[in-house]
């Protein structure tokens, strides 16, 4: 969760970055509470370029 899109769509691309990944979701608010979230899911046993870091 971010307080604006900006910031939680660069958070995402950031982790994104650094492993195998569907990619950040579009940015979206909750109605009543704060900030903007994004989603995306990450696949931590593998690199961007799809190779095994284990």
């Amino acid at each position: 969760m971010a307080d604006d899109e900006e910031t939680a769509s660069a958070a995402a691309r950031a982790v994104c970055a650094l492993w195998w990944s569907s990619g950040p979701s579009q940015p979206w608010c909750v109605p009543g509470q704060a900030g903007v979230r994004v989603r995306a899911y990450v696949d931590i046993r593998r690199a961007p370029d799809g190779t095994s870091t284990a």
